[in-house]
Order: C-alpha cells, then structure tokens, then sequence
C-alpha cells in the first residue's frame, strides 16, 4: 500500500507565508504540517509526494521518498494532481491533502481498510466555527449525505440543514478502484475539477456508494491566515 500526499498547490490565500516556500512547509508548534503526515510514513511501502508550486524545496529535502511534479499545477486541481501518480503506483493508494493536520490515528486506519473508503469527521462544526462565522459555513462547507454507511453524495451545496460530516481530503482507494477512477478521470478531459465533485460524479457514475469511516478525532484544513492562526492555537498539536 502507498501514500500519496498531494503537495503541489500554491497557497495563496495565506500571502507571506508561502511567498517563498510551499503551504505544507508551514510551522505549527515547531514541525511543519507535511513532516507531521510523514511521521505515518513507515505504514506504507512507498510514499509519493506530487509537488508543483516550489517543487524544487520540496524535492530537496525530501528526496528520500518518491517526488512526482505536477507541472499544470496553475492550471489544474487536486485530482490532476493525483493522477500524474498512476504509473508509479501499482498498489492501493492512501491519499493526503497536505495543507490539513489531523490525528495519526486517521492514517493508522486506514492502512488497515480492507475497502475503498472516506473517513468523515464527526466533529467538524466545533473546528470550523473557530474559523468563520456561520453564514460563511454555509458558503464554504460541502453537503455530505451518508445512507447505511455509504456516501452516496459528496461536495454539493449546503441548502438548508448542516451535514453531520465533512469531508477531510484524506481516503483509501483499493488498486481496482483507482485504476477505475483514473479511467472515469480521462473520460471527463477536466484538469480543473476538484476532488469533492469528481468523487460524487464517479458515485453516481457507477451507481455505487463509497464506505464511510466516522472519525472523531482533531482535523485542521489550512487555507488562510486565520486558519493558521487557529492551528497554532490548537490544544491538540
């Protein structure tokens, strides 16, 4: 199995701060935020960081593991990034976003998931009220609908109620489903898509649900300089 950290966005909401390095180099309580997703490294055969923005920094100093550059990374999202990884990777995949901070635990799990699956924070509402105001969650927060413990839609707008999950940029996808999902990805010719829509386009595309891991514990999403004000705040880091 391998891990895949997606590392090649530019950040630039947090303006200074990654003027002159990548958003996962970011120090919070003296580690940077991919060297705490690396710490679960040894849980898997491979790890592969795709890279775009500032790929050079990155691949100095972590040229222990394989680095992959995504160079449409200006113009394209998460899931083109995920994809330049396809002839490197002929295993199941683990996948991080890597401007997120979250218990270790996530990554334990699902190393040991024996099925494609997206873990789902639980407690999500508490983290995000801490970073805007409750208009603005209804804005930026994504629809989740869960049924029998299958995710049968992902990253739709929010119309009334508050979903009771969010998704996290962090899932298992078991080799089939990968190579699957990299076909469906073709079929679509949209380097711009992001991975919320993509992931309930190929649930709907294959009529299937995808298997939901509740998780409870810590998760902080890095987009700008209040989040990283409240990271560096946090009680759990």
């Amino acid at each position: 199995m391998n891990l895949i950290i997606l590392a090649s966005g530019k950040g630039s909401r947090l303006k200074r701060f990654t003027k002159n390095n990548p958003k996962c180099l970011l120090k919070i309580k003296g580690k940077t935020i991919i060297e705490r997703i690396l710490e679960s490294s040894n849980l898997f055969k491979k790890t592969i960081i795709v890279t775009g923005y500032k790929s050079s920094i990155l691949k100095k100093r972590y040229n222990e593991f394989l680095i992959v550059k995504n160079d449409e990374f200006n113009k394209s999202n998460m899931v083109h990034s995920l994809f330049k990884t396809i002839k490197y990777s002929k295993s199941d995949v683990v996948i991080s976003y890597a401007d997120i901070l979250y218990d270790p635990f996530i990554l334990q799990t699902l190393s040991r998931e024996k099925s494609t699956c997206i873990p789902l924070n639980k407690n999500w509402k508490h983290h995000w009220m801490q970073r805007m105001s409750s208009k603005q969650i209804y804005k930026d927060a994504e629809n989740v609908i869960v049924k029998k413990n299958m995710i049968v839609e992902i990253g739709t707008k929010i119309n009334k109620k508050l979903p009771n999950y969010q998704f996290m940029g962090i899932l298992k996808i078991k080799k089939k489903d990968y190579l699957k999902m990299y076909k469906f990805y073709k079929s679509l010719r949209d380097i711009k898509i992001d991975m919320t829509n993509f992931l309930n386009l190929f649930i709907k595309h294959r009529k299937k649900g995808i298997k939901m891991i509740k998780i409870n514990k810590y998760w902080y999403e890095i987009d700008n300089q209040k989040d990283y004000k409240v990271a560096k705040n946090s009680m759990f880091l």
